[in-house]
């Protein structure tokens, strides 16, 4: 009688325990005798609000192994004498969000095996020793808040988030600095906030061949291995930096057409083109062009029909051919102030383009006194781009430049149409002539 109603004083006094098997509230652990304490005063497998340890003191979690669910965060803290997480070995749902941090003896997670939910997001960080994630790859949760792995020293794969759809806040990876293999994240594709990567050692980001919608800034930022920025349905981003990748070779970014904010790219040394931007027609806010030094053209950016704020193109040291982008400087398709500087010969200064591109632009120019009334379509063209000339429909001749001033097709205009099927994807300028008068329309293929 005495020993059960010690247990009830106990309960009303902590205000914590119901019914032997609830702990409502949170549990925050100090010392190793408050995880032996744990099972000792009340045998719970849930805690309705947050666990928190957070002790240098504590080696072991085996009093909270009879633990099924936290309502709340689980957060494992500054714990500098804990190597294994044995004690939540029988957990199976977080309520809130897991953060792992400053624990500088944690070699494993892989008690948590038996973890299938969390309702909340993912922090792993500054744990020295952590060498992989392996224990989270039976969560099934498909959507959380955000992931955060960040600065930890020994981290060398990640392959445990195959289930992951979609985050409602941001992704992160960064600053982990033996980082070379992420296998997973294949099925991730919103991003509802910035994504960034930075700092790692991986050679491609091939694991997010799915990712199609970063609302916030898509951040790929010094990387010293990265070879390739492969994301071939990427359609959504906001702002997007692309910089510091010194061995980036290769962008291919197909049905990214537009870009709500800011377009960055700059510092990445072995860079030598921008084809990967083919798709894109707008950049809402600025564009920066910098210090990417084996740039040589910038041809892939020949369908940007629109820059919303600045343009900024400099100390590309290897970049001789601008003439594209006069024209677009000519056509005002750039709505704020424009530095061009310190490129190679001919893109050196915003006067050298001009003056050294006068007859390209003059070629890839509108006539505006269209005494024909030309007009073609459809517009884009698909296999065929059709000719509508309301008078004197014979004796034209056509030719077709790519907007490097190369010629593409030539021929003698048959049926009004012009068949376009061979041409790759991009920007054109068809010139007709009737032996006394050139016409020159734009179109896109």
């Amino acid at each position: 009688m005495k020993k059960i109603s010690l247990f009830i004083i106990i309960c009303l006094l902590s205000l914590t325990c119901l019914q032997a098997q609830i702990w409502e509230g949170s549990y925050q652990i100090r010392s190793q005798e408050d995880v032996d304490n744990f099972s000792t005063n009340c045998t719970c497998t849930e805690i309705t609000g947050f666990l928190i340890i957070n002790s240098s003191s504590v080696n072991n979690l085996n009093g909270l192994s009879d633990l099924r669910e936290i309502g709340g965060d689980l957060s494992l803290y500054n714990s500098s004498n804990l190597n294994n997480l044995a004690g939540l070995s029988n957990l199976r749902s977080i309520g809130g969000s897991l953060v792992i941090s400053r624990n500088s003896q944690l070699k494993h997670v892989n008690s948590l095996s038996k973890l299938k939910h969390i309702g909340g997001g993912i922090t792993i960080e500054r744990n020295p020793r952590l060498v992989h994630l392996r224990g989270l790859e039976n969560i099934e949760t498909t959507s959380l808040s955000h992931i955060n792995i960040y600065d930890n020293d020994q981290l060398n794969d990640i392959d445990v988030f195959d289930q992951l759809k979609s985050l409602s806040s941001f992704f992160s990876i960064s600053t982990n600095s033996k980082l070379k293999n992420i296998n997973t994240f294949t099925n991730l594709s919103v991003v509802n906030s910035r994504f960034t990567f930075t700092r790692n050692q991986v050679e491609d980001l091939n694991a997010f061949q799915n990712l199609k919608t970063v609302t916030g800034t898509f951040q790929i930022s010094d990387n010293p291995l990265l070879k390739t920025l492969n994301l071939p349905n990427l359609n959504n981003v906001r702002l997007l930096t692309i910089s510091g990748n010194s061995r980036l070779t290769e962008i291919n970014l197909p049905k990214v057409t537009e870009i709500n904010g800011n377009l960055s790219i700059s510092g990445n040394s072995q860079l030598t083109n921008l084809d990967g931007f083919n798709s894109l027609q707008s950049v809402n806010q600025s564009l920066w062009i910098s210090e990417n030094h084996a740039l040589t053209n910038i041809a892939g950016l020949q369908n940007v029909l629109h820059i919303g704020i600045n343009l900024t193109l400099s100390e590309n040291t290897a970049l001789t051919e601008c003439c594209m982008l006069s024209c677009k400087i000519r056509d005002r398709f750039i709505g704020g102030s424009i530095m061009i500087e310190n490129n190679g010969n001919g893109c050196g200064s915003a006067t050298e383009l001009y003056l050294g591109c006068d007859e390209f632009c003059l070629l890839s120019s509108i006539d505006d006194h269209n005494e024909y009334s030309i007009s073609v379509y459809p517009l884009p063209a698909v296999d065929h781009l059709h000719i509508n000339i309301l008078k004197n429909k014979l004796n034209f001749t056509y030719t077709i430049y790519d907007m490097n001033g190369k010629i593409k097709l030539n021929g003698k205009l048959r049926d009004s149409k012009i068949e376009v099927s061979n041409l790759p994807k991009g920007l054109y300028v068809l010139n007709l002539s009737n032996n006394t008068t050139d016409y020159i329309l734009k179109f896109m293929k």
